[in-house]
């Protein structure tokens, strides 16, 4: 998996973003909660968080577009 990725809460509202690369997280990466506040924003490098906080853990969405 190459390209943008973005995943929505059930009520459609965007839950994160960021980008893989050879199916690895790569640069920026934001989470959103239900009510549309960051709560969580990090920079990967293969697949590691380099800096800033963990995204996409412990949450739900509905429907998932690479």
């Amino acid at each position: 998996l190459t390209g943008e990725f973005q995943a929505w809460h059930p009520d459609g509202k965007t839950w994160l973003g960021g980008r893989y690369a050879r199916g690895l997280k790569q640069g920026p990466w934001v989470q959103w909660d239900v009510s549309g506040r960051k709560v969580a924003e990090g920079d990967y490098r293969d697949g590691r968080v380099v800096s800033g906080a963990p995204v996409g853990v412990a949450a739900k969405c509905e429907r998932v577009e690479p």
